[in-house]
């Protein structure tokens, strides 16, 4: 079970490491190996799973996408984004994850 803070998912194996990782997260800086869950800038895409090393120096051009999750490995990132999406259902009804976790109206 995972548990939110700042409506930030994070997984169970880094719940120690979560406070630090997630006020990294709001200062626009990359929390240090681990997987991210972020929203989406491909057309027809709601989020992404990347590892955070893939967000660090000079290989990002574009401004740090907002993390709406944190995990220790891919199959626990894996297993935030099903609970993301039945969380988005009971709430809303229906899987429109950018809405529920705040990018669109």
């Amino acid at each position: 079970m995972s548990v939110k803070i700042q409506q930030i998912y994070i997984g169970e194996s880094i719940r120690k490491e979560a406070p630090r990782m997630v006020r990294a997260a709001k200062r626009g800086k990359v929390p240090k190996d681990c997987w991210l869950i972020t929203f989406s800038d491909i057309p027809g895409s709601e989020l992404e799973i990347v590892r955070s090393y893939f967000l660090r120096g000079e290989l990002v051009i574009r401004p740090m996408p907002k993390i709406v999750g944190i995990a220790g490995t891919k199959g626990e990132a894996f297993d935030l984004l099903v609970e993301m999406t039945e969380d988005c259902f009971r709430a809303r009804k229906d899987a429109s994850l950018k809405a529920y976790l705040g990018q669109e109206p």
